[in-house]
C-alpha cells in the first residue's frame, strides 16, 4: 500500500542543529601532511552547514515532485514516483549508493520522465526510508523496490537496491523478468528494448 508523502522536517530540529554547529569546538592544526582532515577544511563545512546551507529550499525542490512510503518486508521505504506523459513509457529505477540520497536524481527527472517513469526510491536506512533493525539489507539480500503500478518490467539503474523484478548483472544490463521469462536486454532508444538472449 503506497501512502502520499511530504518532506518537513520541525523548525525544532533544524535550529537545534544550527545551535550544535555553532558549539562545534575545532582542535588545533597538526603538522606535516596526511594526518586527517585539515582543520581549516572542517571549519569552512561547520560554517556551511550552520550559515550558508538553505535546508527549506531543499524541501520545496524535493517536494515539487510526488512523493511516496510503502512497507517492504516490514519496513517504510520512501520513494518519488514520477509518471512520464507517455502510457508506454519503460518503468525505470533509479536507485542512490551511501552515503548519498534521492538529491543526487533531481536534475535528471526533467531530462527522463519523457521517456521513462520514474520510481527513485530513498535505500533503507538512509533519507526518509526507516533503519533496518535486522542485518541484511544490502546487494546481497533478496529484497523488493516499490512498484508502484508497474509489476512486469523494471530496468533498474541499481547500485544498491535489489529487486525480484529486476537486478542489474553489468553495467547498462538488465535481466528483465516478464512472464516468468527474464531477457537480457541493452538500452537502446527510448520506448525501444531489444532482447538479446533469453535465460529461463
Amino acid at each position: 500500500m503506497m501512502r502520499p508523502y511530504r518532506v518537513a522536517i520541525p523548525q525544532k530540529s533544524l535550529d537545534d542543529l544550527t545551535a550544535r554547529l555553532a558549539r562545534t569546538r575545532l582542535t588545533r592544526p597538526l603538522p606535516g601532511r596526511g594526518l586527517g582532515v585539515p582543520v581549516d577544511r572542517v571549519r569552512q563545512l561547520v560554517r556551511y552547514w550552520r550559515d550558508g546551507y538553505d535546508w527549506r529550499a531543499w524541501e520545496r525542490r524535493i517536494n515539487s515532485h510526488p512523493q511516496f512510503m510503502t512497507e517492504l518486508d516490514g519496513l517504510d521505504v520512501h520513494f518519488l514516483h514520477i509518471r512520464s506523459p507517455r502510457p508506454d513509457a519503460l518503468p525505470l529505477i533509479l536507485t542512490h549508493g551511501w552515503p548519498l540520497s534521492v538529491v543526487e536524481f533531481l536534475p535528471l527527472i526533467e531530462r527522463l520522465s519523457d521517456a521513462f517513469h520514474l520510481v527513485i526510491p530513498s535505500v533503507p536506512g538512509s533519507g526518509f526510508s526507516a533503519v533496518p533493525q535486522e542485518p541484511g539489507w544490502n546487494r546481497r539480500k533478496d529484497r523488493r523496490c516499490p512498484r508502484p503500478g508497474h509489476p512486469d518490467l523494471y530496468v533498474p539503474d541499481s547500485r544498491t537496491c535489489t529487486s525480484r523484478t529486476a537486478r542489474l548483472r553489468t553495467s547498462g544490463t538488465a535481466w528483465l523478468p516478464t512472464s516468468g521469462t527474464a531477457r537480457l536486454v541493452r538500452p537502446g532508444p527510448p520506448g525501444s528494448v531489444t532482447p538479446s538472449a533469453q535465460a529461463s
